[in-house]
């Protein structure tokens, strides 16, 4: 795991994170990104997920993502971030 950190991109990183046994690790969410591409990376103790993340979209990814628990608070907060970024890139709150 130490060394996939010492990759020089996001998708590097991606790729060396294929490498993993699930079984190997204690369960994880790991989010990593560059300028150009964002992933995530989980592991549950028995097998390790992965998927891109859409550029221009907020994404939240907490504890209980990806299964672990997730309940409304994540869309909630997706939601109320998206409509912060909204404000923010129209300028608004000066």
């Amino acid at each position: 795991m130490l060394e996939s950190l010492q990759a020089q991109s996001a998708r590097g990183l991606h790729q060396a994170l294929r490498e993993l046994r699930g079984d190997r690790h204690n369960g994880f969410h790991l989010v990593y990104a560059d300028l150009r591409d964002a992933f995530v990376t989980w592991g549950d103790g028995y097998a390790i997920q992965q998927l891109p993340l859409e550029p221009g979209r907020v994404h939240v990814v907490t504890e209980r993502s990806f299964g672990a628990g997730e309940s409304a608070r994540e869309q909630w907060m997706a939601q109320a971030f998206a409509a912060s970024s909204r404000t923010w890139r129209r300028g608004g709150n000066r």
